[in-house]
């Protein structure tokens, strides 16, 4: 009897895998959803930003599905979010001033202007406001427009605080002519 439960045992045991394997430079990533941060909704999802990752609800089908870095965004440390409905495109915002636009939920864009761009201090981004195809960039170094369209800086305002000094903007909008 010990014998035909160790062959049985032993003959599962080739059908049972404990882990995935991977091979070399294969990497999966495990990031916290538990702790979200930001929120925007499109047409039919409903985004969700963490620190390192976004999910989304999918209202047509119930579905919840990820996407990180092995998906196809630029960063980490995600900082703003927001879904111009129009366009149909989601612009994901980092600390480091990194732009991912995604497009038609399909097209990922990386725009890295501002970490280019020769700014002393933190590049953060810190809200996005959508008029039309223009998005504004709230900044740790001032205010931003990006137009979505042709995917380039517009104009930028820096040193807007009192004497010229650098000023934090967190949050911007615009403010309708009645």
């Amino acid at each position: 009897m010990k014998y035909l439960i160790l062959f049985f045992l032993t003959y599962l045991s080739f059908f049972v895998n404990a882990q995935e394997i991977y091979g070399i430079e294969e990497w999966k990533f495990h990031f916290p959803y538990n702790k979200p941060t930001l929120l925007t909704s499109a047409d039919n999802r409903i985004y969700v930003g963490t620190a390192n990752s976004i999910f989304f609800f999918d209202k047509d089908d119930n579905s919840l599905q990820k996407l990180t870095k092995q998906d196809g965004l630029s960063d980490i440390e995600i900082s703003a979010i927001e879904y111009n409905v129009k366009y149909k495109t989601l612009l994901i915002a980092y600390n480091s001033g990194v732009i991912d636009l995604i497009i038609n939920e399909k097209t990922f864009l990386r725009i890295d202007d501002i970490v280019r761009a020769n700014i002393v201090g933190s590049k953060k981004i810190n809200h996005i406001f959508f008029n039309d195809n223009i998005a504004y960039l709230s900044t740790d170094f001032g205010l931003l427009q990006l137009d979505i369209i042709n995917y380039e800086i517009k104009d930028s305002y820096r040193n807007i605080g009192e004497n010229g000094k650098q000023l934090i903007v967190f949050e911007s909008t615009i403010n309708p002519v009645s």
